[in-house]
């Protein structure tokens, strides 16, 4: 005989409330019995639904990212309109930009070393389909022009995701929009103009 079924609200108590303990005190501030005190449920009814808390916190971790942009959302924006790759760069300048966003990715970095397990999780469940989306993005930008085709695609993402978490993380001073967009146009710039860089006639 099958279970009731899971109910929406109370995992998004749950996520939401892991998310928030992460960002305010890490890994070591977010233990089941306090996001069980802070969603209003029962450890037991947390422990029912995650089988770590390494997997809660993964996926807290990426519904705290996907609240501020998700996958589907940035597939959207290439799909309104023309696909540019000023569109891209206001996609990174919206991450530079968003202050809890920016708390979320430096505690995030913080665990890298401490919390290898939560890494690993995050990256197997989360990280991994996500960065196909993004090569889809890129991808898209190639075929319309906006991205030479010799470009290695995959060296551009991981390179952006880099200067992202850079911009983040240690210059302040670029988190605003317009600083922001600055520096990631002159990256690109940087990293595309030698590439379209033809022979002179």
């Amino acid at each position: 005989m099958r279970g009731r079924p899971r109910d929406p609200e109370t995992d998004t108590a749950i996520l939401r409330a892991a998310l928030d303990l992460f960002i305010e005190g890490g890994v070591e501030g977010a233990s089941i019995e306090q996001i069980a005190r802070r969603a209003g449920v029962a450890r037991l009814t947390v422990y029912r639904r995650w089988a770590s808390k390494e997997l809660l916190l993964a996926q807290a971790i990426e519904f705290g990212r996907d609240s501020f942009l998700s996958p589907a959302d940035a597939l959207a924006m290439f799909a309104e309109g023309e696909v540019t790759r000023a569109k891209l760069v206001e996609i990174m300048v919206l991450a530079v930009s968003d202050d809890r966003f920016r708390r979320l990715i430096g505690r995030l970095a913080g665990a890298a070393t401490d919390h290898p397990e939560l890494m690993r999780a995050y990256a197997e469940n989360y990280v991994r389909p996500r960065k196909d989306i993004a090569m889809r993005l890129l991808r898209l930008l190639r075929e319309h022009g906006e991205l030479p085709a010799e470009l290695d695609l995959e060296m551009l993402l991981e390179s952006l995701a880099g200067v992202v978490t850079y911009l983040m993380l240690m210059e302040p001073a670029r988190h605003e929009p317009e600083q922001a967009r600055a520096y990631l146009n002159r990256f690109l710039d940087m990293v595309v103009s030698p590439a379209r860089t033809s022979n002179p006639g």
